[in-house]
């Protein structure tokens, strides 16, 4: 085995790695959301608690916060090492420095990953996909909405 398959070899181990991490953090803030959701939809009656609704539309508010946050960063590193394995599959040199540089990226910002990736002729074709974009941005902000509403509600109901 050369040094461009000892290479391309990890990058996919790497890759496969984060891959099944976003997936199963998806799974879980989807899964803690509806139960969360389905926690606050009993309360909703005229004689609910208040305090127990403020907590719960917290931290709902809090866990939507969080859950766009984590699966946007770790979508992006997801994209930069289909990225790196692309690279390399054209023929492209890549570092040797694999973990070093994919620890780099994941100390950049969102928008910096976006501009990497938006700045290279093969990183563009890794940018959020529409349905990535509704996964990682859109359901968060509904729960989001529902959380602020859900507070708005019972603070304008009692």
């Amino acid at each position: 085995m050369n040094n461009k398959d000892q290479i391309h070899s990890l990058l996919v181990s790497i890759w496969a790695i984060q891959n099944s991490a976003l997936q199963s953090f998806r799974g879980i803030f989807i899964t803690v959301e509806a139960i969360l959701i389905s926690v606050a939809i009993v309360f909703l009656t005229p004689k609910a608690n208040l305090s127990s609704i403020v907590v719960l539309s917290i931290l709902g508010i809090f866990l939507s916060a969080l859950w766009n946050r984590i699966v946007q960063n770790r979508g992006y590193d997801d994209s930069y090492l289909r990225w790196q394995i692309v690279t390399l599959e054209s023929g492209e040199p890549v570092s040797e420095k694999v973990l070093t540089n994919f620890k780099a990226w994941q100390d950049k910002s969102i928008r910096q990953k976006h501009r990497a990736l938006s700045s290279h002729d093969l990183g563009r074709q890794f940018l959020p996909s529409f349905t990535r974009k509704i996964l990682d941005s859109c359901l968060p902000v509904i729960s989001l909405g529902f959380w602020i509403a859900l507070a708005i509600y019972y603070i304008v109901v009692s």
